[in-house]
């Protein structure tokens, strides 16, 4: 019995399908199956899968029409015979020793359920961009915590394709469930069952940053990062609140929109005092935007950190008041 099942979602990857295929198939570590799911592709990748598949029978082919990727990995799941699953994008690279060090680490750590590696990110975008997103995705986990605090407010911290987890936890989970970030439900899900996840601090996995990429497709008009917004919310207050909800949004922008947009819709009493953004003033969305200095002058009950760059900076400000993250605060990008 293979030991691992590596599942591989594709739709349209055949530019970069190639590469994700052979950096599995030239792994050291040998005893696994490989799940390849085409999920409706209109373009030539079924055609690449299968001449693949005739070269190597660890590959296991399923091809149908479309049902997005939430379908396709539950399905792959369902079908694995592994003790172990891991995830693979179509336009990712694994270095050759990614399934060799992670088992090797899960045989060593039996109370680790879900491990993900630190990636090194490359693509046809701007240097800035991948030094950017690879410390997003690359913040270091605590072994022995539940790294909750690190999930929620750094959100891209956990890259889903590096991911090796027990097939037993995602049964205990019902496998994913159907949100554009499905992998940010389930990692807050694992956390809220008492699983614990941790991230090697080596870069197993070479990233693709892209503009098909699916992070790229899901956020437009926001409603990938809506999505998380709501993910976060369920997590960190279960309903727990009073009507009269009065909160802050840390981010006079975009985020900061998007924030103030789903936290109406999820507690349609609350009420948004304000924002803060140490750049602007006036109003924003017909609220008052406040200076960062004058956090501690306003009456709320919780405050949004909707800013990317002032994110750090807004962090420090509130834990400086003796506000605590989670209880009091937490960032929404």
């Amino acid at each position: 019995m293979n030991s691992i099942s590596v599942i591989m979602p594709v739709y349209n990857s055949e530019k970069y399908l190639r590469n994700a295929i052979e950096s599995v198939l030239s792994q050291t570590y040998k005893n696994f199956e490989f799940i390849i799911t085409n999920d409706g592709s209109t373009d030539n990748s079924i055609n690449i899968i299968n001449e693949y598949a005739k070269l190597d029978d660890r590959i296991i082919v399923v091809s149908r029409k479309n049902r997005g990727l939430v379908y396709t990995l539950n399905e792959a799941i369902n079908l694995a015979k592994g003790e172990y699953i891991v995830r693979m994008d179509a336009d990712d690279i694994c270095i050759p020793e990614r399934l060799e060090k992670q088992i090797n680490f899960f045989k060593e750590h039996k109370d680790i359920d879900i491990l993900g590696t630190q990636v090194k990110t490359f693509g046809d975008v701007s240097p800035e961009i991948k030094i950017r997103d690879e410390n997003k995705l690359n913040r270091t986990f605590d072994i022995g915590k539940s790294n909750r605090e690190t999930i929620i407010n750094y959100w891209y911290c956990l890259a889903h394709p590096s991911i090796m987890l027990k097939k037993s936890i995602l049964n205990k989970l019902k496998g994913y469930r159907n949100f554009k970030s499905e992998d940010l439900d389930l990692w807050l899900r694992a956390i809220k069952a008492k699983l614990n996840i941790y991230k090697l601090n080596e870069k197993l996995i070479y990233f693709r940053l892209h503009d098909d990429s699916k992070t790229k497709v899901d956020n437009k008009n926001n409603e990938g990062l809506k999505d998380g917004i709501k993910i976060k919310l369920m997590d960190v207050f279960e309903n727990k609140i009073e009507d009269d909800f009065k909160y802050i949004i840390w981010g006079a922008s975009n985020g900061g929109k998007a924030t103030k947009e789903v936290v109406d819709k999820y507690f349609k009493k609350s009420k948004c005092v304000g924002f803060i953004d140490k750049f602007k003033a006036g109003e924003f969305l017909n609220r008052r935007i406040f200076s960062p200095e004058s956090v501690e002058n306003i009456e709320f009950d919780y405050v949004f950190i909707a800013t990317e760059p002032g994110k750090e900076e807004a962090i420090g400000k509130l834990k400086e008041i003796g506000l605590k993250s989670i209880d009091d605060f937490f960032c929404t990008v």
